[in-house]
């Protein structure tokens, strides 16, 4: 089969290591080993951490007009802007269609995009699309003054689509509750290449040893520092455990433009002895880091997300703190991680972590074993696949 997808966000950069760029990539990887065609259409801006990340595209003078006019007006600029990409990347996906000739369009929504709809209705290609996020909490993390007609596109991606596909039930069961064919959508969580993990834990003693963490209870984090992963219960839960545990130490691997508003959370409470931020770092050692932790943890997340992270942490072998999300709980539970839903919760969570090593190798076992049979990229490509071939009747 050929499959063109799309995933045309502006806001994605497939070659940095964000949980949705990660997905795309394996999934992708896993449905060419099976043997299928894959055409990958991107927005074609890249993502440069050597050159400042997430920002290093945006123009000088973009920067300073931004500054200058009131956020609302800004908003809608930008929202304009994303109509017209979305017409401009239309034609393209028109031209990559009658050139590659696809069996089925698969498209990840993004923000006022209807470029894959538009060509998919017109030429009469069978399509596939995968929804990430329900406009509301765009509205709350980004503004989206333009909300009412994303909101249009979206239910004419799921009314034309021959399959709808989240990461969450409960995701699921919104998109229902909107007017979505409940036999048209089909939610699969992520998942985690396990090759990538093995003898981790080897070269993670091997990293502790370098950094002199020998003698540490190591308490970790990998990824994007976001907003919504709620650091401040972090910074407030470390003022008890660090208070009565002076061997703890905890590990940021990964950056963020919120990093600066966390170490100043960490200055005020003087907790920066505590405190490890490795920045970024290449995929490949990622898994070192992981092998180094005795605890990983994940202080928050929205509800209708399904953190890659997890699965890697599990795939690891690493004792796992999560929050109690929907999108969480479709996945994990107690019998294999701790899950907090509070800041108190987190606080007891890792203490009770730190002064039970039998409870964390436990944990950790459980969980490993539940990714590695069930969770594996292979299985999810897979899944939706037999989705893909079951619904094309629609």
């Amino acid at each position: 089969m050929k499959i063109l997808y799309l995933a045309l966000d502006r806001r994605l950069f497939i070659n940095n290591e964000s949980g949705g760029s990660t997905h795309i990539k394996s999934i992708i990887a896993e449905w060419e080993k099976l043997g299928h065609e894959v055409k990958l259409m991107t927005s074609g801006v890249d993502y440069s951490p050597s050159k400042g990340g997430y920002n290093a595209n945006k123009p000088t003078v973009k920067k300073l007009i931004k500054k200058i006019i009131p956020s609302s007006i800004w908003l809608i600029l930008r929202d304009i802007s994303d109509i017209l990409y979305s017409q401009k990347k239309y034609r393209e996906v028109v031209f990559a269609i009658n050139e590659f000739k696809p069996d089925i369009i698969y498209e990840r929504n993004c923000y006022l995009c209807n470029a894959g709809t538009k060509a998919a209705e017109e030429i009469g290609v069978p399509y596939f699309v995968e929804i990430n996020a329900p406009i509301e909490e765009r509205k709350n993390q980004f503004g989206a003054p333009l909300s009412f007609y994303h909101t249009f596109m979206e239910r004419t991606q799921y009314r034309l689509a021959k399959g709808v596909f989240v990461v969450a039930s409960a995701l699921r069961d919104y998109y229902i509750n909107e007017g979505c064919n409940s036999q048209k959508i089909m939610f699969t969580p992520n998942g985690v290449n396990p090759s990538r993990f093995i003898d981790c834990d080897a070269r993670g003693q091997e990293l502790l040893k370098k950094r002199n963490l020998k003698d540490k209870c190591v308490v970790g984090f990998v990824g994007k520092v976001a907003k919504y992963h709620s650091f401040d219960r972090l910074v407030n839960a470390a003022i008890e455990v660090c208070s009565n545990h002076k061997n703890v130490i905890f590990w940021i691997v990964g950056n963020s433009a919120n990093l600066d508003e966390f170490k100043v959370l960490l200055e005020k409470e003087g907790l920066e002895s505590f405190f490890i931020f490795e920045g970024s770092v290449d995929k490949d050692k990622i898994p070192d880091y992981l092998g180094a932790f005795d605890i990983a943890i994940l202080p928050d997340n929205p509800w209708y997300g399904s953190p890659t992270k997890l699965f890697e942490y599990a795939a690891s072998g690493t004792a796992t703190i999560a929050p109690k999300t929907p999108a969480v709980v479709d996945v994990f539970s107690e019998e294999d991680c701790m899950l907090v839903d509070s800041e108190d919760s987190l606080t007891e969570a890792i203490i009770e972590l730190i002064e039970n090593p039998d409870k964390r190798k436990t944990l950790s076992q459980k969980m490993k074993t539940k990714v590695i049979n069930n969770y594996k990229w292979e299985n999810i490509a897979k899944n939706t696949l037999s989705f893909i071939k079951k619904n094309n009747h629609f």
